[in-house]
């Protein structure tokens, strides 16, 4: 099984403890908070005709499975152990999938993954399709800036090696409020097989049966610690 905390990446003696206790860094997201808008001029944006937000549900939590796990390396795949149920618990006020229509079909483009926080407050992670779509350009700021406008302190967390996205929050007046360090520590158990065959012989059997062509040897010794 698994264990996964979360730590500000400013709290060293958070981390140095936890990495006493086996806990081996897996990701590391950038935290934004919204800039401070005004709510009269925030415009009616519209997404193209072929862009669509929609809620996180049943008919389209494939397509963010798919991109939940293009977004993540095999190690922490491996470590977090999430499953699509897991993803559809997450479907909470806020949350949503950017679905782009085209000739290849249905396609994730990005998507908000909502995490509870304190009391009056939530944390988004932004996850996106590893190819940049230009359409996220006018897309990403729309929606957030949506987000901006609610009474719930937001924090948007980003995987902190996505230069590209990083970049467009700040030139959106998004505030940047520093690091989050994603740690795992996973304890792998033997299972041993206790079954026992019968009629299998014993090794001692097995020795005695050979006809040695000199004299005979001391039993051999066997030093098993159950590895």
């Amino acid at each position: 099984y698994s264990w996964i905390i979360r730590s500000e990446a400013s709290n060293v003696d958070r981390l140095a403890a936890a990495r006493e206790l086996g806990f081996q860094p897996l990701k590391t997201f950038r935290c934004w908070n919204p800039p401070e808008i005004n709510k009269n001029e925030v415009k009616d944006y519209k997404l193209p005709v072929n862009l669509k937000w929609d809620s996180i549900n049943q008919t389209n939590i494939s397509l963010l499975w798919n991109l939940k796990k293009a977004s993540e390396s095999p190690h922490l795949r491996q470590i977090v152990d999430r499953t699509i149920s897991d993803l559809m618990e997450q479907s909470r006020e806020n949350s949503g999938i950017l679905i782009k229509n085209s000739n290849q079909g249905k396609q994730a483009i990005f998507a908000l993954i909502s995490r509870e926080g304190l009391y009056k407050s939530q944390n988004l992670e932004l996850v996106r399709n590893t190819l940049w779509d230009n359409s996220m350009n006018k897309a990403i700021p729309m929606i957030l800036s949506k987000l901006s406008l609610r009474e719930w302190e937001l924090t948007l967390e980003i995987n902190n090696d996505d230069a590209i996205l990083n970049q467009l929050l700040k030139e959106y007046g998004w505030r940047d409020v520093g690091e989050k360090i994603l740690l795992g520590r996973s304890i792998w158990k033997r299972s041993t097989n206790k079954t026992i065959i019968k009629g299998a012989k014993s090794l001692g059997t097995i020795i005695e049966g050979f006809k040695p062509q000199s004299p005979p040897l001391p039993s051999p010794y066997i030093d098993y610690h159950g590895k």
